[in-house]
């Protein structure tokens, strides 16, 4: 459902953009049988009170924006459309708790999801809407261990370049 106040006008950023474009592929993508993202939970934003065992949500972004005559300003005037390069956070997350705490098994589960978003983007690098770009640049594999179960997370960065409109 679209925010009354949204317009497809972006002045600032095209993040908020971006993500929703990127959370809805993947999310489509899960809604696949047959593949290392079938049946996990998408969503938008972290909300541990209704996070299932595995799941992906969306993270923050970050960008940096350029003029169009390569200074390092906003808009310089109305004829010149800012570069925008952002990047992405998608968090991929397993608990796991005894007696499956296998994990070495739930490393190569989180990293079979992570390739196939990764192969998503690849295939089609203009998932994050408009005349985007859209690529990884990085992430970052971590365990969060606690008496009861062990938090496997996998944050990747997907980069978006585009031009403010």
């Amino acid at each position: 459902m679209t925010h009354p106040a949204y317009t497809p006008a972006h002045y600032l950023t095209n993040g908020y953009a971006a993500k929703r474009a990127i959370m809805r592929a993947i999310a489509a993508r899960a809604a696949q049988p047959g593949n290392p993202l079938s049946d996990v939970q998408v969503l938008y934003k972290l909300r541990t009170s209704v996070m299932e065992k595995v799941c992906i949500y969306g993270g923050g972004f970050i960008f940096e924006q350029a003029s169009g005559d390569g200074e390092d300003d906003l808009v310089d005037g109305p004829a010149r459309l800012p570069f925008e390069r952002l990047i992405v956070a998608v968090h991929i997350r397993m608990v796991v708790s005894p007696p499956d705490l296998d994990m070495e098994a739930t490393d190569i589960a989180v990293e079979l999801m992570g390739d196939e978003i990764a192969a998503m983007v690849a295939r089609d690098p203009h998932l994050a809407g408009g005349k985007s770009s859209a690529y990884f640049v990085g992430g970052e594999g971590d365990y969060t261990p606690d008496d009861a179960s062990d938090i496997v997370t996998l944050s990747t960065r997907i980069a978006v370049d585009s031009y403010v409109i």
